[in-house]
C-alpha cells in the first residue's frame, strides 16, 4: 500500500470489488436458473434436500439481512429459517435475486468508507458493516457453488462464475 493511500481508499476499493464480484455471481445464478425448468429448480426440495430454488431464496434473504442491518433494522426471520410454502417460478426467483442485489448495492454504495467499521446487528449478533458485507459475499459464493453443483448433477450447466477484475 502506498504511503499516501488512506484507509478509506482501501475500504472503498474493497467494497467496489466485492459488489462487482457479487453482481457477477448474480449473472452466474441467473445463467444457472436459465438452464433448468421449474421442476429441476425445486428437485430435492420435498425430501428436505437442497434445491436450486431454495438456495436462491437464501442468497436473496442474506442480502436483505445486510440491507436491513446497515439501515439499522434487524431481520425478524433468518434466511435459513425461510419456509417455502410452494415453489416459486424461475422468473420469481430471478426477480427476488435481482431486487435483493440492487437493494444491497444501493445501500452499500451509500455507506461512506469511514463507516465500514460502524456496528450493526445481524441475527441478534453485533458485527460491523464491513464484516456484514464480507459475510454476505461469502454466503453468496457458498450458495452459488452449491447451485452450480446441483445444476451440474442434473446435467444442465457447465458454466463458472464470471471473472471480475
Amino acid at each position: 500500500m502506498s504511503s499516501t493511500m488512506k484507509d478509506t481508499d482501501v475500504a472503498h476499493a474493497l467494497v467496489t470489488a466485492m459488489t462487482a464480484r457479487m453482481r457477477a455471481y448474480v449473472d452466474s445464478a441467473e445463467q444457472c436458473l436459465g438452464t433448468l425448468d421449474d421442476q429441476q429448480i425445486w428437485s430435492g426440495w420435498l425430501t428436505g434436500e437442497d434445491a436450486v430454488g431454495s438456495l436462491v431464496l437464501r442468497i436473496a434473504g442474506n442480502l436483505d439481512e445486510v440491507v436491513d442491518s446497515i439501515e439499522g433494522r434487524e431481520s425478524e426471520v433468518a434466511p435459513l429459517d425461510i419456509r417455502v410454502r410452494s415453489p416459486k417460478s424461475k422468473e420469481d426467483l430471478r426477480a427476488a435475486l435481482r431486487r435483493s442485489m440492487e437493494a444491497c448495492t444501493r445501500v452499500v454504495d451509500s455507506v461512506p468508507p469511514d463507516r465500514m467499521g460502524n456496528s450493526c446487528r445481524i441475527r441478534g449478533r453485533e458485527t460491523t458493516v464491513a464484516y456484514a458485507l464480507i459475510g454476505a459475499a461469502s454466503q453468496f459464493s457458498l450458495h452459488l457453488g452449491r447451485m452450480l453443483f446441483l445444476s451440474r448433477t442434473l446435467g444442465h450447466f457447465s458454466g463458472a462464475p464470471a471473472a471480475t477484475s
